[in-house]
């Protein structure tokens, strides 16, 4: 049996500087390319280093992509935990929900933006790749999680019962809704979109919320 090949974790800035040109070519080119036409050479050349540096920190193609997915959904709970601590969202007799939720959607838009690997070829890849299926599912029950925190930290201003329901239809709304605006052309402007979005999850949340 062949020993098990030992991934570097970087350390100093340097390496760090490295890995993270790695992730980022990669990112493009899963973009570019699709992740089956991706090889870990252009994966290389596109970061400017050896393909031996590559490899130093990930174990192949996948290694990268996963390590993408992670960063990708940390970046996302770190933005909604953002918008949940502003200050104007604080004082829950203060906040208004409409503009509430549409910064937990702007800040969602705004990741997936800057990672557009996570939506091409990953239906695909979550059926026929058992870690990456495994990686998205932890991922997304976190990602829910958060979100039914966030309603539950909000539950004096919403009238919804059943917030664990509530907490998946407005997660997986939004989720929606973000890969939609992100990834899709549109026949009308996105910016209406967002509006009728927020109308219709802030209504549902609160009976009370008006429309603009």
């Amino acid at each position: 049996m062949k020993p098990e090949k030992t991934i570097r974790k970087p350390n100093q800035a340097r390496s760090i500087e490295t890995k993270g040109k790695i992730i980022s070519a990669a990112n493009e080119l899963f973009a570019e390319l699709g992740y089956y036409k991706t090889t870990t050479k252009l994966i290389a050349k596109r970061a400017g280093v050896p393909v031996g540096s590559v490899y130093a920190y990930f174990t192949d193609k996948k290694g990268v992509l996963l390590e993408s997915i992670r960063i990708g959904h940390e970046k996302i709970k770190e933005n909604m935990t953002n918008v949940e601590t502003e200050e104007r969202f604080t004082d829950s007799t203060k906040v208004d929900i409409k503009e509430f939720i549409r910064s937990i959607i702007e800040s969602n838009i705004e990741v997936h933006r800057l990672l557009p690997v996570f939506h091409r070829d990953m239906k695909s890849l979550k059926q026929t790749e058992p870690d990456i299926r495994k990686q998205l599912e932890e991922s997304e029950k976190k990602s829910y999680e958060q979100t039914k925190s966030i309603l539950k930290a909000k539950s004096d201003i919403i009238s919804t019962e059943d917030i664990e329901a509530a907490s998946i239809i407005v997660h997986r709304i939004i989720e929606d809704l973000t890969h939609f605006l992100t990834y899709e052309d549109t026949e009308i402007e996105k910016e209406r979109i967002i509006d009728e979005a927020v109308i219709m999850l802030s209504s549902y949340l609160n009976s009370e919320a008006k429309h603009f």
